[in-house]
């Protein structure tokens, strides 16, 4: 597993700059996770007899954490707002896109599915401490996030963690990620389209 994340992240690092590095880096950056896959082998995504409470555990976290963020998220909501902020280029915001939709699948694969499955308190435990410290390690979260937020993160990891164990699928895991990860793939798609919109552009002029 520490190969894995040393692999991806200095692919994160040292693979940018340009159009085509972006997109060598968005094909190479997920690439070690399956080496996981390769050792372990193809994950199985069938729903458990449980599978029900697995997606209310799952959905009701990432609701519940997404609440605790309004106040973070609510200028977003705001179409003016994104006249002040940094414009997004189209390559940063296909990166993000990409980023922000597929860390789901291979992040609870990784953190969750592969992740050693002996003593649930103390996997769940180990398993969230090590998805948070990960975004911290992240250049980009890093700059970004509280200590509210990782919090957040850790209490996530525990409940998708949970989720998983209760109902023996990894599927409600990965869709509680995905929930919790569209407001920022939206707002990263609205960074790059607003400011772009010929029409907000005629009225401002």
């Amino acid at each position: 597993m520490s190969v894995i994340l040393l692999l991806s992240k200095l692919i994160r690092i040292y693979i940018r700059g340009s159009l085509y590095l972006d997109a060598l880096r968005l094909l190479l950056f997920f690439s070690p996770f399956l080496i996981t896959i390769f050792f372990y082998g193809n994950p199985n995504f069938s729903m458990g007899n449980n599978y029900l409470v697995g997606f209310i555990i799952a959905i009701g976290a990432s609701s519940i954490a997404l609440l605790a963020q309004y106040k973070d998220f609510s200028p977003y909501f705001h179409k003016n707002f994104y006249h002040i902020v940094p414009l997004h280029k189209k390559r940063i915001m296909i990166s993000m896109e990409i980023s922000l939709l597929l860390s789901p699948l291979f992040e609870e694969l990784l953190y969750r599915y592969y992740f050693p499955n002996n003593h649930l308190i103390v996997d769940s435990i180990l398993s969230s401490l090590l998805f948070s410290a990960v975004h911290y390690l992240n250049r980009l979260s890093k700059s970004t996030l509280k200590f509210k937020d990782y919090a957040i993160l850790f209490a996530l990891g525990m409940s998708w963690y949970l989720s998983f164990s209760v109902s023996g699928s990894i599927t409600p895991a990965i869709i509680g990620h995905l929930i919790y990860n569209l407001p920022n793939a939206l707002i990263s798609y609205l960074r790059y389209r607003i400011p772009n919109n010929p029409k907000t552009i005629q009225e401002e002029m």
